[in-house]
């Protein structure tokens, strides 16, 4: 050291020149060290002190490597001499704090301009519960520092913006040097969650909104209800809540039912949006039972549209029937729906028979409501046949094509073909539209006049039977 005492336990290490570490070697009590197996070729040589008593120095005294004297090495040769007197280095230390003077937990990134103009990250430090930091050893220099702390704007001693702008700082063999720093907070959104009886609700999820579209950040509800949505730029948000245990209604702050009626909340640096609460409500639920015209159930897809306030509809939910026909909808939000039934072999419908979504039926709901919209739907015409030969035996993969008359004498292609894949199957067409064989339709059912089939070397008959629905 400075006072000529030996330094046990740096580590030393050998660069290669313009490469990295080749080889290292820790100091013994008496300060001495060796690297052997190293190649012909020159070196850098660093000195670091893991004891945290000195501070890192590269040969000859150089605070950085772009400094530092490059060592000779060659084959059958000691290259002695290369010694360091290890000094106790600068210090910097500093509080870091909010703009209301509250300690922050922040992390402070020392850089080291070089021989050639540039700047390294050499050394880092962490301010603790009291703001205060602490970063030792430091070589003698010129210094810019970077402060970064979650929920804060980055900052530059003294406060600049950009690494172009920060006040350096040049610091001598031994100094201490004080290096405060005020941070920006990012705008910040908190709130409590309760239900009914005010009694608060954890694992809520509170998602941020920006002119209606999800921003993709979110917070969940601790055990007092409470969250906190932070790091915002400044501008305008809505908050929606949304129950992932399935008790409650989703909701938008406050109490709104979507996002387009949402109350917006404005952000700013360095504010607290505070009071963005939420009462959790049950909601809604609503049953439909789907059945044909006979009453037999069916498998019917079941999407419900919500009116948000401009007047327009958004898709809320979509479920499917079970076996008995039933869907249900439970935590829906308040306000008014428009129903849509769809299923295969079936003509769609609106709530309640509407063919069209402009004049379906709009169903309102209000919290705490249980209603019920059932639905009959309207099949599709079906015919049914057989195909066989002239001695009676069934014949397979007879193409089979239905033909729509629009006109007097005039058809036109409905449904391509289905094939009879054994010989033991019937077939049958589903047609979304009145059809016919090679016919007429009239008002009182199905007419069947004659139909064409053909198979490959064979003659086939088919015999139809018809089934109006």
């Amino acid at each position: 050291d400075e006072t000529g005492t030996p330094v046990a336990n740096v580590r030393v290490s050998a660069f290669r020149f313009g490469s990295g570490s080749y080889g290292s070697a820790y100091t013994d009590p008496q300060g001495r060290y060796s690297i052997a197996g190293l190649t012909p070729d020159a070196y850098e040589v660093e000195f670091v002190d893991y004891g945290g008593r000195f501070s890192t120095q590269w040969f000859n005294g150089a605070p950085d490597r772009s400094r530092a004297m490059t060592v000779a090495v060659d084959y059958d040769t000691v290259t002695s001499g290369v010694d360091a007197t290890m000094i106790d280095g600068a210090r910097l230390a500093g509080t870091v704090r909010d703009a209301w003077g509250q300690p922050v937990r922040a992390t402070v990134y020392a850089y080291l301009r070089d021989a050639t103009g540039g700047w390294d990250n050499v050394a880092n430090g962490s301010s603790d519960a009291s703001g205060t930091f602490a970063i030792r050893r430091l070589a003698p220099g010129t210094y810019r520092l970077y402060y970064s702390a979650s929920g804060f704007k980055g900052r530059y001693f003294d406060g600049a913006e950009s690494f172009d702008a920060a006040t350096e700082l040049t610091l001598a063999d031994g100094e201490i040097r004080s290096a405060d720093q005020t941070l920006t907070a990012w705008g910040r959104i908190t709130g409590r969650v309760v239900d009914a009886s005010g009694t608060p609700v954890s694992n809520v999820l509170a998602r941020l909104y920006a002119s209606g579209s999800y921003q993709w950040d979110y917070a969940f509800t601790d055990a007092l209800g409470r969250y906190t949505l932070d790091g915002l730029q400044p501008g305008v948000y809505q908050v929606g809540f949304q129950d992932g245990s399935g008790r409650f209604a989703s909701q938008f702050f406050s109490g709104a039912s979507d996002v387009s009626r949402a109350t917006t909340i404005s952000v700013d640096l360095d504010s607290i949006s505070s009071g963005i609460d939420a009462t959790m409500t049950v909601g809604a639920s609503l049953a439909s039972t789907v059945s044909d015209v006979w009453g037999r159930p069916v498998s019917a897809n079941v999407d419900l549209y919500f009116k948000n306030a401009v007047g327009t509809w958004n898709h809320a939910r979509s479920a499917s029937c079970n076996t008995s026909g039933v869907v249900s909808f439970s935590r829906l939000a308040p306000g008014d729906y428009r129903i849509a039934y769809d299923a295969s072999g079936f003509r769609s419908r609106y709530f309640d028979g509407s063919e069209t979504f402009d004049a379906a039926t709009e169903v309102t709901l209000v919290d705490g409501e249980t209603r019920s919209a059932d639905q009959t739907l309207t099949a599709w015409g079906r015919v049914t046949g057989r195909a066989v030969d002239e001695s009676g035996t069934p014949v397979s993969n007879v193409a089979v094509t239905v033909y729509r008359q629009y006109a007097p004498g005039a058809y036109t292609c409905q449904i391509r073909h289905t094939q009879i894949p054994r010989v033991d199957t019937p077939w049958a067409i589903w047609s979304p539209a009145s059809i016919a064989f090679a016919s007429t339709t009239t008002a009182v059912g199905l007419r069947l006049a004659s139909i064409v089939a053909r198979r490959v070397s064979k003659r086939a008959r088919i015999f139809l039977s018809r089934s109006t629905l």
